[in-house]
């Protein structure tokens, strides 16, 4: 859905750095001839640069989302020394409900599985985030390096333009062109170096005159004490109010990782803890608009008080600053601060500014409601535009009472009331990472197109991962085709992140099936589009059958055909009518008579192997052993192509009047987007 107009819409600690088949057969074995082949999208020929700005997960999924694109790509760390942002300054990753389970994300948590096997850590460990820190800057490494990413431990100090399009940045000195600038800075700073129009602050007014809060949420830049023989004292000891670091314990002896927002019991290896007073600084428009030292020299020494605070405590004096370089220490930091090397390498931003996109996402489109009979919550507003679905509430730290609150998301949030607005899943749209009117430049991080409230959603690490490969895919499809980003069509953003990211776009995840196939990532684009429906309460349905009506009006979407003026047939009507009108006069359907669609009957396997065939051509295969005559071309070539599998793989039996099951058209269906978004 587009509107012309504005789209209305943790506690984070100071932690420890620990850390388908047909029905009438059985399923296909899991690897194997009889298998079909995992199709992806084509590979893109490499050409047009992108240069990404960041050093966070929105900075990282653009700079390997939009090499996979196409592109060439440069990655300009600007706010940090190492790669990783706001995934260093805490010691997990906030996810909610099945956020691991999908995308960019995903893919992150795999590869921090394969990188350090010896911890084994358990998908639920995970899906928390117990990693190290270190070992999320080596995955990250490797992640761009195997991308082909070109990465530059430079800050942008400009950015130049031509005829009002980005045209790339100054970074140490040097100038850096690119076809596009994908900024994805903890702070927006692109954006305002570019002279792009943002919002700042809290304010509903999102066009025309800008109503800021006087502060922004608050900054947090956690440190690591702990007991080992590497630590430093902090020096004089500076207690305040001891007693708030004494809540409940919760560290589990048992495990090594990082535990949130509480004290280590004594005796265990590291300690760190929440607090208003102590973690936490108030930040300031002036702070994020000016020169960012004097909140971060703020954070530190807030911090410094809580590690003095830990000494100050009965056996604190064994406590003291970690300076230790373990693969459990904290990356080094070049942060002009006094003992650094026992900080986080970034602190955690919250809040930044947020450019004034094609659309902007706001809470009134971010309510969700509960849908009976469902496990879970539903979006109320699904949108066939959507890039990335959030799942995390809309969690604002400080800046409580800010004036011309948002409504009705902010005000129950900030009055504790419990609202249905805290859950997910939400949809955002591929409007708010393109400027309104400056070309060349796309957004990435916590400077997406929202309102305030929204950003409290969207600055989470799965959905900074989500929100940064298709900001990538943008850019470097823009990039490749030579054209600027607006003009990339949405469906070629959703299609290339569902079928590489194994992307979530669809509003809430199915259960009976995990987003690593293609017919999974075309469903994901079929359901988001509005092509197809979900066969069940949380179901995909793969291996169920499917109507000869529904399966033509899905493929005759996904071919880009339009609905005929009427439908032709005098057994169906509608939209669904108009489809499979818009098929016969296409040449791939005729229904089962002249007048009559059967749209009502279930399709059989013969009868996809003809749709495929004419759909999608015929390749020489393997001969059926049970069909004959002009039949057997098509339906080997349905198996050949890894459309269907043959029913009893000894004798090469084909099964033909058997029913065709849906993963089969999602098959079909993802060879057609393959050829129309290439």
């Amino acid at each position: 859905m587009k509107s012309p107009g504005v789209r209305t819409g943790v506690l984070l600690a100071l932690v420890l750095s620990l850390v388908a088949s047909c029905a009438c057969q059985p399923a296909p074995p899991a690897s194997g001839p009889n298998q079909p082949p995992a199709t992806t999208v084509p590979p893109v020929k490499r050409s047009g640069d992108v240069l990404v700005a960041g050093a966070g997960p929105g900075a990282v999924a653009s700079a390997v989302a939009a090499s996979d694109a196409g592109a060439a790509v440069t990655l300009v760390t600007h706010d940090a020394p190492v790669l990783g942002g706001q995934m260093l300054a805490v010691g997990r990753m906030d996810t909610k409900g099945d956020d691991a389970e999908w995308g960019a994300y995903r893919e992150f948590l795999r590869r921090a599985q394969a990188a350090a096997p010896s911890m084994g850590l358990s998908r639920s460990e995970v899906a928390v985030g117990k990693i190290p820190p270190e070992l999320t800057r080596r995955v990250l490494d490797g992640w761009v390096s195997s991308a082909g990413v070109r990465v530059l431990r430079q800050r942008v100090s400009a950015v130049t333009d031509r005829q009002g399009a980005v045209t790339g940045v100054v970074a140490g000195g040097r100038r850096l062109s690119a076809d596009v600038v994908v900024d994805a800075t903890e702070w927006g700073d692109v954006v305002k170096l570019s002279g792009t129009a943002y919002r700042i602050g809290n304010g509903r007014s999102d066009r025309g005159t800008i109503r800021s809060a006087d502060c922004l949420q608050h900054l947090t830049w956690p440190v690591t004490v702990s007991n080992r023989s590497s630590t430093r004292s902090v020096g004089s000891p500076v207690p305040i109010l001891p007693n708030e670091f004494n809540g409940g314990v919760v560290w589990d002896t048992a495990d090594p990782h990082v535990r949130y927002r509480e004290i280590a019991a004594p005796g265990s290896e590291r300690r760190s803890q929440w607090n208003h007073q102590t973690a936490d600084v108030e930040v300031t428009v002036g702070d994020a608009e000016g020169s960012h030292q004097p909140v971060y020299q703020r954070a530190v020494d807030a911090t410094m008080d809580y590690a003095a605070s830990v000494q100050a405590m009965p056996d604190g004096g064994q406590w003291g600053l970690d300076v230790g370089s373990s693969d459990r220490a904290w990356p080094l930091t070049d942060v002009s601060v006094a003992h650094r090397s026992a900080l986080t390498a970034v602190p955690y931003v919250r809040e930044a500014r947020r450019v004034v996109g094609v659309d902007t996402l706001s809470s009134d489109e971010m309510e969700r409601v509960q849908v009976p009979g469902r496990r879970g919550w539903r979006d109320a507003t699904q949108d066939q535009d959507a890039i990335a679905i959030g799942r995390y509430a809309s969690d604002l730290h400080g800046c409580p009472g800010a004036s011309d609150p948002e409504e009705p998301v902010e005000s129950a949030i900030q009055d504790g009331r419990s609202s249905p607005y805290r859950v997910g899943p939400f949809s955002v749209p591929s409007g708010v990472l393109v400027p309104e009117t400056v070309d060349g430049l796309v957004v990435a991080e916590k400077n997406l197109s929202t309102t305030r409230a929204v950003g409290g959603a969207v600055r989470l690490q799965p959905i900074a991962f989500a929100t940064g490969s298709a900001a990538g895919v943008t850019a470097g499809l823009a990039a490749a085709r030579g054209v600027a980003p607006r003009s990339v069509p949405v469906l070629d953003v959703q299609w290339r992140v569902a079928s590489r990211w194994d992307s979530d776009l669809s509003i809430q995840p199915w259960l009976d099936a995990r987003p690593t196939t293609v017919e999974q990532a075309f469903l994901e684009v079929a359901v988001t589009r509005g092509w197809q429906s979900e066969p069940g309460v949380d179901r995909a349905g793969h291996g169920w059958s499917i109507t000869r009506g529904e399966a033509v009006e899905v493929l005759a979407q996904a071919k880009g055909l339009t609905r005929a003026p009427r439908s032709v047939f005098d057994d169906i009507g509608g939209n669904r009518g108009r489809w499979l009108s818009a098929a016969k006069a296409d040449g791939w359907f005729s229904g089962c008579g002249a007048s009559k669609s059967c749209a009502g009957d279930r399709l059989t396997r013969q009868q996809f192997a003809w749709i495929a065939s004419a759909l999608d051509g015929t390749s020489p295969g393997p001969r059926p052993s049970d069909v004959a005559g002009s039949a057997a071309g098509p339906a080997g070539s349905a198996v050949a192509k890894g459309f269907l599998t043959w029913c009893g793989v000894a004798s090469q039996k084909f099964c033909p009047a058997a029913k065709a099951d849906r993963a089969s058209i999602g098959r079909l269906g993802a060879a057609l987007l393959n050829e129309r978004t290439t």
